[in-house]
């Protein structure tokens, strides 16, 4: 297969950082001992700030492993599975890695989840246990009834505050918090009550999980990802080579505001972040004052963030207020990265680069960055990491495409997961053998230009097919972002008889125009500057787009919504 060699022979690799190896060695270690050799190197140091409250690493540690013991005791053992249901806090951090200690893989709940969605998670990954927030007790207590769940551990996000706010907030009722059944365990009262579990069970870094992960569902029902502590700790130290131009070890100060829930947050984070001693600035929410208020406050020099978020910073009227200079770099992914949210970045908040990226749940998750430190292709997705290999392939014949040629990209490297938790035929939809090896099916429509740069074009479901033309979305998409009227937009398709698939587009506006002012001068615009079956049949205008915990546009949602022509 000739034409494969074009992606195999890793064109992208001349446009590393210098210093950055096509390859590295990856430790065959678990990560709770990954971790703990970086938790003593940084004793000293702060590992968590979280409203003002400082947690030392060492602190940290003893944490962790009481929590372990508390697991334990409570009868998980290696191979089991808990489930954690908590927004960013401390608490989320220590029963993650405590969980892992034991062998115990964790599955992350969604705090948006509803009761159905709750019991399809615990049940499907058969989790024995879960940690919670009383204010969301009685819902999950309804959700995991005759399910496999023994124990329920409930925390209030109080909890790790300083004293005197944690004591003025629930007086003051500013703190919410509910009350829960005399007998349910408190997971402070626990931490309090039991001593540490000094060792870390045996662990197989490349057989046992460390996670299972469900996936979103932009495209259809959630599956269980199931990734090894191999998985976890491969991708750990391809970012820490892809980096490690631009950070310094135990001293930079990080906003962790993506959802611990999610790989994305768990990865960079968790297990990056806890390993390479950094301070995790930890915030439970966005909310875009609080957010530039600590960036400011703490002079935070990494700040990782979805299009979304960027988007909003890149509008707020107030931005000038804040100072932002500490930034060093800002990374985003989950979603394209709009040229025109970037010029507005660059004109209202910083100057500092923000670096696009591109990874899935089943990666573990990162596959490609925009080189850290060197050439930024805005648009681009990047170039893939250490030990990464990438190809684009025709989606049908899995036949290498040209260079610039659209097509699917397929991956693979020793973060890659193990499969499908319980979903053999899934495996055999997205496992592929191509040149002998063993490749992962993205289901992404993706370009790779010359230098080796590759370019997301569509999810391979997202594509509209109107009059026998294959119309990608995003192309659409940008010229919508380009008009001053647009703050965000999202293109889908329609089912339609004549036509096969009408061209919808969803837009929210910036303040001060109205859907009736702009509606034919938007038309207008996308005439002039797209083929004509590219132009939008319809528009409809919402307050809102609905989106992932991460940020990403649910296509499917919009799909469902608009289905039937109203």
């Amino acid at each position: 297969m000739k034409s494969l060699n074009i992606y195999l022979e890793r064109p992208w690799t001349k446009n590393y950082v210098e210093g950055v190896s096509r390859d590295i060695e990856i430790p065959m270690i678990s990560i709770p001992k990954m971790i703990e050799e970086s938790i003593n190197r940084f004793s000293d140091k702060i590992a968590v700030i979280f409203f003002g409250r400082e947690i030392s690493y060492r602190e940290l540690l003893g944490y962790i492993k009481r929590f372990a013991n508390v697991l334990k005791d409570y009868g998980l053992k290696k191979g089991d599975t808990l489930a954690i249901h908590l927004p960013n806090c401390p608490q989320f951090l220590i029963a993650y890695h405590a969980a892992l200690r034991l062998g115990v893989k964790v599955v992350s709940v969604s705090p948006l989840y509803k009761q159905d969605e709750i019991r399809f998670v615990v049940s499907d990954s058969e989790a024995t246990a879960i940690i919670t927030l009383d204010i969301f007790y009685n819902d999950v207590a309804g959700a995991v009834k005759d399910t496999g769940i023994k124990h329920i551990i409930v925390t209030n996000i109080g909890d790790f505050l300083p004293s005197i706010k944690g004591f003025l907030g629930k007086l003051f009722k500013k703190i919410p918090s509910a009350k829960v059944p005399p007998n349910i365990p408190k997971f402070k009262e626990l931490l309090a009550n039991y001593p540490p579990l000094e060792y870390i069970e045996d662990i197989d870094p490349t057989d046992d999980l460390a996670v299972l992960l469900y996936t979103g569902g932009t495209t259809g029902p959630p599956k269980g990802v199931m990734l090894s502590h191999y998985n976890l700790v491969s991708n750990t130290h391809q970012l820490s080579e892809w980096i490690k131009s631009i950070v310094v070890e135990g001293e930079e100060r990080v906003i962790a505001l993506l959802p611990f829930f999610h790989v994305y947050g768990q990865v960079v984070y968790l297990i990056l972040g806890l390993k390479s001693g950094f301070t995790l600035i930890i915030l439970p929410r966005f909310e875009v004052k609080g957010l530039l208020e600590t960036i400011t406050k703490y002079k935070a020099t990494m700040f990782i963030g979805v299009p979304y978020i960027y988007n909003i910073l890149a509008t707020y009227p107030e931005i000038h207020k804040y100072n932002l200079r500490s930034l060093k770099f800002c990374v985003c992914a989950a979603d394209t990265l709009h040229q025109e949210v970037v010029d507005r970045w660059r004109k209202n908040v910083s100057e500092v680069e923000i670096y696009e990226g591109y990874g899935l749940t089943e990666m573990s998750p990162a596959v490609m960055v925009n080189p850290i430190g060197g050439k930024n292709k805005i648009g681009s997705m990047g170039t893939p990491i250490s030990n990464i290999d990438a190809a684009v392939v025709d989606p049908e014949s899995l036949k290498p495409v040209a260079v610039g040629e659209v097509g699917e990209l397929i991956t693979k490297g020793p973060n890659m997961m193990l499969g499908y938790w319980k979903r053999p035929e899934e495996n055999k939809n997205v496992f592929v053998k191509l040149g002998g090896d063993t490749w992962l099916r993205t289901g992404d429509m993706v370009r790779m230009d010359e230098e080796g740069y590759f370019y997301f074009i569509q999810r391979s479901k997202d594509m509209i097919k109107y009059k026998g033309y294959s119309v990608f979305p995003v192309e659409i998409e940008e010229v919508l972002y380009e008009h001053p009227a647009v703050n965000e937009a999202a293109v889908i398709g329609i089912p339609d008889p004549k036509v096969g698939e009408k061209i919808l587009a969803i837009i929210v506006l910036n303040q001060g125009y109205q859907p009736d002012e702009v509606r034919e001068d938007i038309i207008e615009w996308c005439k002039s500057k797209l083929a004509p079956y590219k132009i939008p049949r319809e528009i409809r205008f919402v307050d809102s787009l609905p989106k992932s915990p991460v940020g990403k546009v649910l296509k499917r949602t919009l799909r469902e919504e608009y289905a039937v022509a109203k």
